[in-house]
């Protein structure tokens, strides 16, 4: 519809300036670095700000994809954040969560793309998994085991729906050592050690952790410092073979028999 449009003058009140321009920019910028649209600091808006660590979640994909078959099941896929960079053109990739909520964001992001599909499961319940379809060549676990009631019986659940020669990969955090108020505020069990657990894995910067974990005993990473740490993950990923120090995380791959 046609519609009239006349400015107030000066006189009659208008009094936005330079200074109101500056401000506006000065909330832009704020809002960009500080994240406040959930209270809870974690879960959901947790996933929601790694979606602002675009160069992070590209180094983990790199390092994952190489290990993938052409059929994926992902547990615990969050929001799509993984599942987004690793899809590509597999010929089937579910993407796996057992909250509705979770479970409505990724039916909403894939809903155009056909070689993804969505499926409630919780890793805890074994029975869960005959549901899963497959045989797969690859389960993936990334950040789920710490979560896990009993990580083990998650494990051999995963196996039980590979093909032979199949693969599980597995993120964890590692190091028990620095379990802190960080972990117990994302909902942590436990973290890993290297020992017994797999014949490949990848560091990442502990010190990232150490800082805020354990110093200064905080219990939350801000979306500034995330967006800080994704703008030097180019540096990172270039020295992390050279650090003196463990990793904050591992990644082990195990595979499945060959001999079904």
């Amino acid at each position: 519809m046609p519609i009239s449009y006349h400015g107030r003058t000066y006189e009659e009140g208008k009094k936005i300036g330079w200074k109101d321009g500056v401000k506006a920019l000065g909330v832009i910028l704020h809002f960009w670095l500080i994240d406040d649209l959930y209270v809870e600091p974690y879960g959901r808006a947790f996933l929601n700000n790694l979606t602002g660590t675009p160069q992070y979640l590209s180094w983990l994909a790199r390092v994952l994809r190489p290990h993938l078959g052409d059929t994926v099941l992902e547990l615990g896929a969050g929001i799509g954040n993984i599942a987004g960079r690793l899809m590509g053109r597999r010929l089937q990739y579910v993407a796996a969560k057992k909250d509705p909520l979770y479970l409505h964001a990724l039916r909403n992001r894939f809903l155009r793309t056909p070689n993804v599909s969505v499926l409630q499961l919780d890793p805890d319940r074994p029975e869960d998994f005959e549901n899963a379809g497959g045989p797969f060549d690859t389960v993936l676990c990334v950040n789920v085991l710490e979560y896990a009631a009993d990580p083990a019986k998650l494990i051999e659940s995963a196996g039980g729906i590979l093909k032979p020669g199949g693969r599980i990969i597995v993120l964890v955090p590692q190091s028990p050592a620095l379990f802190s108020s960080l972990d117990t505020k994302l909902g942590y069990q436990r973290r890993f050690s290297r020992r017994g657990s797999g014949r490949c894995w990848t560091n990442t910067d502990l010190r990232w952790w150490w800082l805020f974990g354990k110093v200064l005993r905080r219990g939350r990473i801000s979306k500034v410092m995330l967006k800080i740490f994704d703008k030097t993950v180019w540096f990172w990923r270039r020295v992390d073979g050279l650090l003196p120090w463990p990793g904050l995380s591992l990644v082990i791959v195990a595979r499945k028999s060959a001999v079904a």
